[in-house]
C-alpha cells in the first residue's frame, strides 16, 4: 500500500491527504505547499524486479484536464507538468494549423517529421444503416508533417478509403447533427514502416498497411491463428521485423462501451507472416489474478529484457510483467470510470532544472 509520506521528496512537504468527493469515489489525492496540483495516490504492489526508469502518464479525472506526471515505482511524484506538457526530451510541441488534431497519436519520426491523428466532422449518407440521408460522420485521419517547415507530407482519411458500412461501432442515436456525429472509425495509432504506415482503425477491429498512394491492405486479409483475434485495440506498434515477418504488439481491449464487456483485456504480440498471410500469437499477456476489462484506451510497452508494461486507459491501473509473463508490479491510481491515463510508459529520466 502506498504511503502519503512518500511524496515528501517530490515537491516540498505534504500538507495533507485529500479525497475526491463521494460522487468521485473518494480516492485519496495529494496536496503540496509548493503547488495547487492534486495528483491521485498511486497504490503500488511489487512482487518482483521491474525494469529501470520511472512511470510516465497523464492521470485525469472526469472533471479535469490531463496533467502529465513522472512517478517512481514506490509512488513518489518525481515531476509534474502543465496541461499537455512533458519534458523536452520526450516531446516537441508546435503549431500545425490543423485545429482538429486529437490526443491519440503524436510520434516524431527519425527523419524530422511527426505523425498525428485527427478527426473531422463531415456530411454523409447514413440511410443504408438506418440513419439520416444527410447524416454527420466523424472522419478519422492521420498526417505526416515536417516539423521544421510544417509542410504536410502525407494525409490519409478513413472515409475516403474504407467502406463505412464495415464499421463495428453501432450508429445508435448518433449521426443526426454536427454536435453528435457517428464516430465510425476512431483511428487511434499510426507508425511508419519504411515508406508505408501501420494504422489502427479501432472501429473496424483491424490493422491496415497504407502505401504512399493511400491504398490500404489489412491484417484482416490474413488468416488469424488460435488466440490471434483482436478487437477495439489501441497502441499497435511494430516490435520487430524481418524481410518476411512483422511482429506487431497491441493493447487488445476486446471491450467497448457498446460491447459485452466480458472479454479479458490482454497484451498481444503477433507474428504476421507476409508470405503465407498467416498471423500467429507469440505472446498473450494478462493478469490472471486481477483480470481487466477495459472499454476504452490502453497501451502496451516493451521496456527491455522481455518485460511488458500494460496501461488500461479508463481502467486506472497498470501492470509490469517479466519475461516469463509473471506480474512483477501492479499499480492503481483511482476508481474505474472516474480516473484514467492514456498512454503510460516506463523510461529512465534525469531532471536538470534550469534555475
Amino acid at each position: 500500500m502506498y504511503s502519503p509520506g512518500m511524496w515528501l521528496l517530490a515537491l516540498i512537504p505534504v500538507i495533507s491527504v485529500m479525497f475526491l468527493s463521494i460522487a468521485e469515489a473518494a480516492w485519496p489525492v495529494q496536496s503540496f505547499k509548493s503547488s495547487p496540483f492534486h495528483p491521485p495516490v498511486l497504490e503500488v504492489s511489487k512482487t518482483g524486479q521491474t525494469e529501470p526508469g520511472y512511470i510516465f502518464g497523464g492521470p485525469a479525472d472526469i472533471k479535469s484536464d490531463t496533467r502529465p506526471t513522472i512517478v517512481a515505482d514506490d509512488g513518489q511524484l518525481i515531476w509534474k507538468g502543465g496541461l499537455g506538457q512533458f519534458p523536452s526530451k520526450f516531446c516537441h510541441v508546435f503549431d500545425t494549423g490543423l485545429s482538429y488534431l486529437d490526443l491519440h497519436e503524436a510520434v516524431i519520426t527519425p527523419h524530422g517529421s511527426v505523425l498525428v491523428t485527427a478527426f473531422n466532422t463531415t456530411r454523409g449518407d447514413l440511410s443504408v444503416l438506418g440513419g439520416s440521408a444527410d447524416g454527420r460522420l466523424l472522419d478519422s485521419l492521420f498526417y505526416e508533417i515536417d516539423i521544421a517547415s510544417k509542410e504536410i507530407l502525407f494525409r490519409w482519411s478513413v472515409l475516403e478509403h474504407l467502406d463505412r458500412t464495415n464499421s463495428y461501432i453501432p450508429l445508435a442515436a448518433k449521426g443526426d447533427s454536427q454536435e453528435s456525429p457517428w464516430d465510425f472509425a476512431h483511428l487511434n495509432s499510426v507508425q511508419m514502416d519504411g515508406d508505408r504506415y501501420i494504422v489502427t482503425v479501432h472501429g473496424f477491429c483491424s490493422e491496415y498497411i497504407i502505401d504512399r498512394n493511400g491504398r490500404a491492405g489489412t491484417v484482416g486479409d490474413f488468416t488469424l491463428g488460435p488466440g490471434a483475434q483482436f478487437c477495439w485495440q489501441h497502441d499497435a506498434r511494430i516490435e520487430s521485423r524481418t524481410e518476411n515477418t512483422i511482429t506487431l504488439r497491441m493493447h487488445n481491449n476486446d471491450n467497448a462501451p457498446w460491447a459485452s464487456g466480458t472479454a479479458v483485456t490482454t497484451g498481444l504480440l503477433l507474428d504476421v507472416d507476409l508470405d503465407t498471410k498467416a498471423v500467429s500469437v507469440r505472446r498473450r499477456i494478462w493478469d490472471s489474478q486481477n483480470a481487466i476489462y477495459s472499454p476504452s484506451q490502453g497501451s502496451y510497452q516493451s521496456p527491455r529484457n522481455g518485460h511488458v508494461l500494460l496501461g488500461h486507459g479508463t481502467i486506472p491501473q497498470l501492470e509490469e510483467y517479466d519475461e516469463h509473463g509473471q506480474v512483477v508490479m501492479r499499480a492503481r491510481f483511482g476508481q474505474d470510470g472516474v480516473m484514467m491515463s492514456y498512454p503510460m510508459f516506463r523510461s529512465p529520466w534525469i531532471g536538470r532544472p534550469r534555475t
